[in-house]
């Protein structure tokens, strides 16, 4: 018996000197915490700031050297040693000044128009803390539009279930998110199963090329996952529209289902006004 409480002290020890661990808040210039941060290792690990700006961070002793990202919508990039990082309480992130742009709209010159996919009945994506997830939205070849509202099918989702909405336009060789169309951080309270529908309160141009649109579930103390409705059909080609990341600052990749031609789409719609003719 002594022996084996021997074994297992030693595995604790050598566990624990190969493993630290980083403990810090992220505020703002003001020194107010700031909430649902983005950080990690680029291509290693990630998560995000819960309600009160904390971040946790394990660290082997093989990534000491590399770098913690920070990043959030609305203040600049930070980019710190692991081994500061370390010896640091509060991390500072500054106010990022985008300006946005002053758009001035005549209704009677617009009409509305909702472009995306509809179909949520016989496919579910099931997104769980902190992965994101993405609908590619492509089809798309109207000039001179501007992103009204976004909606999106939800199946299932638990009571105060937070998600953050970000849109990026398409990279073309990757056809993976580029930059972030937004400036304002979008995050949504889900209010019900079915259609949920949010207002955007800045105003964005609809890229020629069309845009992704991304989903984040927030605060994991509470929630663990939400399910998506989506659309799954036989084809000739294969052309999915869903993209997944596991963590923040992981790579994205398009979500695999079968091998077989199909086509995958998650069910979100935007609805844009355009000019009329």
């Amino acid at each position: 018996m002594k022996f084996f409480y021997l074994i297992l002290l030693i595995i604790v020890t050598l566990r624990s000197v190969s493993q630290s661990e980083i403990h810090l808040c992220v505020t703002d210039s003001l020194g107010i915490p700031i909430s649902y941060v983005e950080y990690g290792i680029i291509g290693v690990i990630g998560n995000v700031t819960d309600i009160h700006g904390n971040l946790y961070l394990d660290i082997e002793n093989d990534n000491v050297n590399d770098t913690l990202t920070i990043s959030c919508i609305g203040y600049s990039l930070k980019k710190i040693s692991i081994s500061e990082a370390l010896n640091l309480d509060t991390i500072v992130l500054l106010n990022k000044f985008n300006k946005l742009d002053n758009v001035i709209i005549n209704k009677n010159e617009y009409k509305t128009k909702e472009i995306g996919f509809d179909r949520y009945k016989n496919f579910t994506y099931t997104l769980r803390y902190p992965a994101k997830v993405a609908s590619v939205i492509d089809e798309y070849n109207d000039d001179d539009a501007y992103i009204y509202s976004i909606r999106f099918y939800i199946k299932k989702h638990e009571q105060k279930a937070k998600l953050r909405i970000t849109l990026y336009t398409i990279d073309k060789k990757t056809h993976s998110p580029k930059t972030i169309l937004n400036k304002k951080d979008i995050i949504f309270k889900i209010k019900k199963d079915g259609w949920n529908n949010i207002e955007l309160k800045e105003t964005i141009k609809m890229p020629d090329s069309g845009l992704i649109c991304s989903f984040q579930i927030l605060d994991n103390d509470k929630v663990d996952e939400v399910l998506f409705g989506g659309h799954i059909s036989p084809r000739n080609e294969y052309k999915n529209k869903i993209l997944d990341s596991f963590y923040p600052h992981m790579p994205w990749q398009f979500f695999s289902f079968e091998d077989q031609p199909i086509f995958l789409t998650l069910a979100v719609t935007l609805k844009v006004i355009i000019k009329k003719e």
